[in-house]
């Protein structure tokens, strides 16, 4: 069987179509799981923030660690309206 210029052209082009069609679909994944990890980023910190305003809301302080540090997070509108229950506040 003698192969000719047009079937060698046609094969060609027709391996081109099909890279290119999955590299547009591999591209098209990779844009799809970056945007729901994004995603998924964007509502934990939501998530987060909501939980220690949540949290923060009765006036008691909350505990935030971070690797081995620690700090105590409170309202500064709940230091405000009750100075005097301040543990080591000196009273005025």
């Amino acid at each position: 069987m003698k192969i000719n210029k047009i079937t060698v052209i046609f094969v060609i082009l027709i391996i081109w179509a099909v890279f290119s069609v999955l590299y547009v679909a591999v591209d098209i994944w990779r844009d799809f799981q970056v945007n729901q990890l994004q995603q998924a980023f964007n509502q934990g910190s939501a998530s987060t923030v909501s939980q220690i305003f949540t949290r923060t809301a009765d006036c008691q302080p909350v505990n935030l660690f971070s690797d081995e540090e620690e700090i105590n997070l409170v309202r500064v509108s709940c230091l405000e309206q009750a100075p005097e229950q301040i543990p080591g506040q000196v009273p005025e």
